[in-house]
């Protein structure tokens, strides 16, 4: 390498040091003054979070796409969105025209395309504030969706791996999309006049609700448990290879069927490598 090479390489080396350290030094400041210096807030435990008010937007569509995040909505006494320990320019997340999406699946390539990936390049701070002592400390991601009573969501779009996904407390005409691998479901106390889709493998599935037009499973490896009100009067369609179903705490054939015109309730389930176990709700509290 020639002379000139070398001293060009050692003032880069000494102009980024010096940049960084002027970096981290006034980013100390600003946290001392009160200064907000970063998009996401660092809170007390050492999370980050970025919080996108949706109070403004009419909102009656959400989509998401996430690996290794705990996701839960529900909801709240105003629509707004937390996004935790999610690190910068590793996720899009956009709000417009009445839908909110976010997809943590960027990489180089999808990053390249700017307008398509949703990818802003908001400054080297927002990248370094992940920045620890002990080196780049991995947090569990996390992402809470809360809805206020006036928001009338039509669609949830749900597409996760690895990930824990759970909706509590709606009742709304909203169609459920979802797919998971590697995870957990949870629809806790929720009822729909619309339909819900899950789609899963590998994966532990929980649906409580006195209310659904239609819910349709299809699963691989998993399990599935069915937590309903006077479970003799809704009807179901289930079908396991390679497992079993327990009703009320018998167990059954690989089929279970029933039609009943009145039920609120209308369950179909495809379950290959798993079991299938249906509940009653008030039995079930009790556990």
């Amino acid at each position: 390498m020639k002379p000139a090479s070398i001293i060009f390489l050692i003032v880069s080396v000494v102009v980024i040091a010096a940049g960084l350290g002027l970096l981290f030094t006034s980013a100390g400041m600003a946290e001392k003054q009160g200064i907000q210096l970063f998009e996401a807030e660092k809170l007390t435990d050492g999370d980050i979070r970025q919080t996108i008010d949706f109070s403004e937007t009419e909102l009656n569509r959400i989509s998401l796409n996430v690996t290794d995040t705990v996701v839960n909505i529900g909801r709240g006494e105003r629509s707004y969105c937390e996004i935790i320990n999610f690190p910068a320019g590793t996720y899009s997340a956009n709000l417009m025209a009445q839908s909110f999406s976010l997809d943590d699946s960027l990489n180089i390539f999808s990053i390249m395309s700017f307008a398509e990936s949703g990818f802003e390049f908001k400054g080297i701070r927002q990248y370094l504030q992940y920045y620890n002592r002990t080196g780049f400390l991995k947090r569990q991601k996390e992402v809470n969706i809360y809805i206020a009573s006036s928001d009338k969501i039509n669609v949830i779009d749900f597409n996760g791996s690895e990930s824990s996904f759970t909706i509590s407390d709606i009742n709304a005409k909203t169609d459920y999309r979802i797919e998971m691998t590697g995870g957990s479901v949870n629809i806790n106390n929720v009822s729909t006049s619309s339909t819900m889709t899950i789609s899963a493998s590998e994966s532990d599935i929980i649906i409580k609700s006195r209310s659904m037009k239609e819910c349709s499973v299809e699963a691989s490896n998993s399990s599935v448990g069915i937590v309903l009100v006077n479970p003799d009067t809704q009807s179901f369609d289930i079908a396991v290879d390679g497992g079993e179903i327990e009703y009320l705490g018998t167990t059954l054939e690989n089929e279970y069927k029933t039609e009943v015109p009145i039920s609120t309730v209308n369950i179909r389930i495809r379950l290959t490598g798993g079991n299938v176990a249906v509940y009653e709700w008030n039995m079930q509290e009790e556990k």
